[in-house]
């Protein structure tokens, strides 16, 4: 039997989306910000993002649904190694 001991990797889980309305850097557009939020998770190895916008979800939702299950989204803003890290990714309210 073989045992690989513990697993360390990083998480940021202190995340806000332009949802959130505070210090919102990208206004509206979503394909900055999403391009943004996800090649600094590749470039710093992060392996779960928690969004933690002031009272509402919608920015989690709409990360979740207009481009982590939007693949035709994704293709148009990401190259295929970077959508293969993207998948692999945790994501918390």
């Amino acid at each position: 039997m073989s045992y690989k001991g513990s697993e360390w990797n990083k998480w940021d889980l202190h995340i806000h989306t332009p949802e959130s309305g505070m210090a919102n850097e990208f206004g509206n557009d979503w394909d900055k910000y999403v391009q943004s939020l996800f090649r600094s998770a590749i470039a710093n190895n992060i392996v779960a993002i928690g969004i933690t916008d002031y009272f509402t979800i919608d920015g989690y939702k709409k990360l979740l649904t207009d481009y982590l299950e939007d693949d035709d989204k994704l293709n148009s803003l990401f190259t295929p190694a970077e959508i293969s890290a993207i998948k692999k990714y945790y994501y918390f309210p």
